[in-house]
């Protein structure tokens, strides 16, 4: 008699969360230290990760179940992801913003001519945060989990559908 061997699934979900969080704070830090965080092409960057997480925690989970998943768990997979990382990156980028209120950084937000340089963050912190971190990373993360579900399920007849 064969013995039946259950291989549980790591929470694909879970760790892409996390690091995809944690390659996104790590990347708004290195911005924020070499004085280019207020530009606006240091967000797309982090839409990047996020966009390519997703894509990649889909593409794991969808062959980690043998290709024997919905579309739909599929989509849900990268609606978490998409969830967990922008409510990380809110409260990351809250504590952040407090933090740097609190200790400005002396005219690193000015170039040579004393113009400021990509947005003034202090002051325009709170379209930022809901224009950079709600509305565009949910908008990418959502696109990533819609197009990773429907590209890495194309046929929508699991096993045992056949």
């Amino acid at each position: 008699m064969a013995t039946i061997h259950h291989h549980h699934p790591v929470k694909v979900g879970f760790w892409y969360s996390i690091v995809i969080s944690i390659i996104s704070l790590v990347l708004t830090v290195i911005f924020y230290v070499s004085n280019v965080y207020a530009a606006l092409w240091t967000g797309y960057f982090v839409n990047l990760v996020l966009f390519l997480g997703v894509l990649f925690a889909i593409w794991h989970y969808n062959r980690q179940h043998h290709d024997h998943v919905t579309q739909r768990e599929l989509f849900s997979v990268g609606l978490r992801i998409t969830l967990v990382v922008t409510v990380v990156l809110t409260v990351f980028s809250l504590i952040f913003h407090f933090i740097i209120q609190a200790n400005p950084p002396s005219g690193s937000l000015m170039n040579e001519g004393g113009s400021p340089q990509g947005v003034d963050m202090p002051r325009n912190f709170w379209v930022f945060l809901i224009s950079n971190v709600f509305f565009s990373n949910g908008i990418v993360g959502l696109l990533a989990a819609l197009m990773g579900s429907m590209y890495f399920k194309r046929n929508q007849k699991t096993a045992g559908e056949d």
